[in-house]
């Protein structure tokens, strides 16, 4: 952080506090850093969804399926590859989060699943 970064004072309940707090112990960084790469993580979540990317991966193999070049063919190829490792990256990502969660004490099946969120046209 620099002097230029801005600052956003939020409220949060004691219990949400000392979870921040214990997963900054247990990763060797301030509660403000934690909390900042918490945020950070769960804003690249949301961008970059799991079904978001299932269905850019189906319709870049049909697209492949119906190219009439070899560069088409090619670039289509090239998307679904990256389309792959970020999908490979987000479940890093996802399993390194499960793991945070569950040595705070998480109970993973308890948790509320959010609902889906649709981007605005």
């Amino acid at each position: 952080m620099t002097k230029k970064d801005v600052q956003l004072n939020i409220r949060m309940t004691r219990d949400l506090k000392d979870r921040i707090e214990a997963s900054a112990k247990a990763n060797n960084r301030t509660a403000n850093a934690e909390a900042i790469t918490l945020i950070e993580f769960a804003l690249a979540a949301q961008d970059h969804s799991m079904p978001n990317l299932v269905n850019e991966h189906q319709k870049l193999e049909n697209i492949d399926e119906n190219t009439s070049t070899p560069k088409e063919s090619q670039n289509v190829k090239n998307a679904m590859k990256l389309n792959e490792e970020l999908r490979t990256e987000i479940m890093g990502y996802l399993e390194d989060l499960t793991a945070r969660l569950e040595k705070l004490g998480v109970d993973m099946d308890e948790l509320t699943p959010l609902p889906d969120r649709k981007k605005a046209p």
